[in-house]
């Protein structure tokens, strides 16, 4: 179709043309318009440098009205106004009319993890000295409990019987007071806080060091997801532990070993007489960042920031003596 087809056809067939045309533009024009916000399109077709944020959010220009007198008639009938009978209940709102938030309510109940496993050891844990005066409890100090937390941990057999168990231990934790009054207690030991980390490295959790590192392993050599590595632990170790759980131990194990990583595992990729770069895009928390690689004959480095040379200036220094490859 062009303008010298569109020259030829009568005034009569014209009209009709001209509306199918218009029908096809206002649908091509709606075809751009949808997203995963406004439409069935999978999350999965959202292009990586869009923004997440869903375009459902409530307009500042639009007041909410409660009002259903205030609606348009020819615009929504009685059929399509929920009734009192109507299966899916309205949303919660609370003492101010404005809908709750998802979650947890305060003042709810709370509900605490089941203990299914039977205990198969209690450790005990006690100060030796006290806090205040550093004197040295006595072998007849009265001991009293005041604390205590389960973990569990994974523990592999030997060549004759190699197998994997979970090992549940009850730790208990004993308080003791000084002759000088000071009551010392025994607590879990704890990591200091770091700038750039929101975990804390702490003996109180619920997984011990081999578990921890079973579950990076199962993360990323074998890149099992959180589901499925939660899945994994119910069926064949008889264990359950959420994915925020899961999630949170592969973390901290992340802020375990990157002295690791700052001091031997960058002092290698300087070193290399090989090394290859590339990037790709990385979505976190709803932001755009770009997931770095790092790679030389014997060691592998990710980095999650910018697309910036400053990237490759903070990891490897203002100069590199090897040879650097990216894209070929």
């Amino acid at each position: 179709m062009d303008t010298d087809y569109l020259d030829d056809l009568p005034e009569g067939e014209l009209r009709p043309l001209s509306k199918q045309l218009l029908a096809d533009l206002k649908e091509a024009r709606e075809r751009l318009k949808q997203s995963p916000d406004t439409s069935s399109r999978p999350p999965s077709s959202r292009e990586p440098w869009q923004s997440n944020q869903s375009s459902a959010e409530p307009s500042e220009e639009a007041p909410a009205t409660d009002d259903l007198s205030a609606l348009d008639s020819s615009e929504s009938s009685s059929d399509d106004l929920p009734s009192q009978d109507s299966a899916t209940p309205p949303a919660a709102t609370g003492d101010s009319g404005k809908p709750k938030k998802a979650g947890r309510q305060v003042g709810s109940p709370g509900y605490s993890r089941n203990l299914t496993l039977p205990v198969t050891r209690t450790i005990e844990h006690r100060p030796d000295c006290c806090a205040a005066c550093r004197q040295s409890f006595a072998d007849n100090t009265d001991y009293r409990p005041w604390n205590a937390r389960f973990e569990l941990e994974l523990e592999i057999g030997n060549a004759e019987s190699p197998k994997l168990q979970i090992e549940h231990s009850r730790h208990d934790y004993f308080s003791a007071t000084c002759p000088c009054g000071h009551q010392t207690r025994a607590e879990p030991g704890r990591g200091a806080d770091e700038d750039g980390w929101s975990v804390a490295l702490s003996e109180w959790h619920l997984c011990g060091p081999r578990l921890v590192s079973f579950l990076v392993y199962l993360s990323l050599s074998l890149r099992a997801s959180r589901s499925r590595i939660q899945a994994y632990l119910r069926d064949w170790l008889g264990i359950y532990l959420s994915t925020s759980t899961i999630n949170q131990c592969i973390h901290e194990a992340g802020r375990a070993v990157a002295p690791v990583v700052d001091e031997q595992l960058i002092a290698e990729l300087k070193a290399a007489g090989l090394l290859h770069i590339d990037e790709t895009p990385w979505k976190e928390a709803g932001q755009l960042f770009w997931l770095w690689v790092f790679v030389s004959a014997q060691t592998v480095i990710y980095q999650v920031g910018k697309r910036h040379r400053l990237v490759v200036n903070q990891l490897l220094g203002e100069a590199f003596c090897g040879l650097l490859m990216t894209d070929g």
